[in-house]
């Protein structure tokens, strides 16, 4: 990339000058916002002098073109490869890739046939359990957090609470049994779902009150197609979206009257649903969820449970890398449990508080 004149294309991109630092190696030659000057040459060790320059001409805040590979250099700056993870790699190495496609085409067969083919799903969810068991916590965390399309959210889910629900279990020191039951009530929560009309299901707007109405049906539905199963199984997919205060659905149970994997899966349920990205909404941090499920102790969601949640998940977040608000990449140095939504972390070897003004807005994996 070394000709005078650089056009935009899908191999540039822009970013804020204020990125560039001085005893930076210019992997590649840097441009203004319009492709038309170069500003400078690859290879060049970014002195003061020329950084100062630039600032006062075209100002801190001022764009400039970047080649593809110089903007991740640029945001990876101060975060060793080695705390960065490949999604596709880490699907492939920990089985999630071939368990997740084979959970979506299972709930295709069951939309078809509105059957449950039990010896299947049992064996996806011995080989999720397999992965709970050998891989660290921390990757198949990753793997959940990680920004996917959003067109993904819905096949993915199932799967991500299922991971999740045994994740649970483990940190409860359940037996194998339960650990079992509790994954596949994750798998198998949302089946229900194959028999709301696509339309309503898939619908990328606000859904009307009607409509509302018809997807808060998919617990019975669950629970009914889930027939041939344990009812502890049933119960724990039929209230996932009960509420401890009472107001829930589809049933309005109270705190103990709500069976306890029922209440995993509702937390499990909401974490996965807010770090996800969707078509009508960005992902959001784990800390930012962590910190609103906080607020939800008591009234929604169980507070003991709640806080076994917050307190397991952010040890697994220390030196994992995160895009901040500003777009800068950091590696996450602490976590103040009591202020779990602003940890604090390192950029460009300084140590930052995050705060409602420089913020992490999700993790950073690579998708390639």
């Amino acid at each position: 990339m070394s000709d005078d004149v650089l056009k935009n294309s899908e191999d540039t991109a822009s970013v804020p000058l204020d990125m560039l630092w001085v005893g930076m190696t210019v992997p590649h030659d840097i441009f203004t916002s319009d492709g038309k000057v170069k500003l400078v040459a690859e290879g060049i060790v970014l002195d003061e002098a020329t950084l100062h320059r630039l600032v006062s001409v075209y100002g801190a805040n001022a764009s400039i073109l970047v080649s593809k590979d110089t903007e991740l250099y640029l945001k990876r700056h101060g975060v060793a490869a080695e705390h960065i993870t490949n999604r596709k790699e880490l699907e492939e190495n920990t089985n999630y890739g071939e368990m997740q496609k084979e959970t979506e085409n299972l709930l295709e067969k069951t939309r078809l046939s509105q059957e449950i083919d039990k010896e299947a799903y049992s064996e996806v969810s011995d080989g999720l359990i397999d992965s709970i068991e050998t891989v660290e916590e921390r990757f198949l965390l990753d793997i959940i957090n990680a920004i996917v399309p959003e067109d993904e959210y819905l096949q993915r889910h199932s799967t991500n609470v299922a991971l999740l629900n045994g994740l649970f279990a483990k940190w409860l020191e359940l037996t194998k049994d339960e650990i079992k039951n509790i994954v596949l009530i994750g798998l198998l929560h949302d089946c229900g779902k194959t028999r709301i009309p696509s339309k309503v299901l898939n619908a990328q707007r606000k859904l009307s009150d009607v409509e509302f109405e018809v997807i808060k049906m998919h617990p019975l539905h669950s629970y009914n197609l889930l027939s041939n199963f344990p009812e502890e199984i049933r119960l724990g997919a039929r209230g996932h979206h009960e509420k401890v205060n009472g107001y829930g659905y589809p049933d309005g149970l109270k705190d103990e009257k709500i069976p306890v994997s029922a209440k995993i899966g509702s937390i499990i349920d909401i974490y996965d649903a807010m770090v996800s990205q969707r078509v009508y909404k960005p992902a959001r941090s784990p800390f930012a969820v962590l910190s609103e499920m906080q607020k939800l102790k008591d009234h929604t969601l169980d507070a003991k449970l709640v806080d076994l949640f917050v307190f397991k998940l952010p040890n697994e977040f220390v030196n994992k890398p995160v895009v901040l608000s500003d777009d800068t990449v950091g590696l996450i140095q602490s976590i103040d449990i009591n202020h779990i939504e602003y940890p604090m972390v390192i950029v460009k070897n300084q140590l930052i508080q995050t705060d409602e003004n420089l913020y992490v807005k999700h993790m950073y994996i690579e998708d390639e």
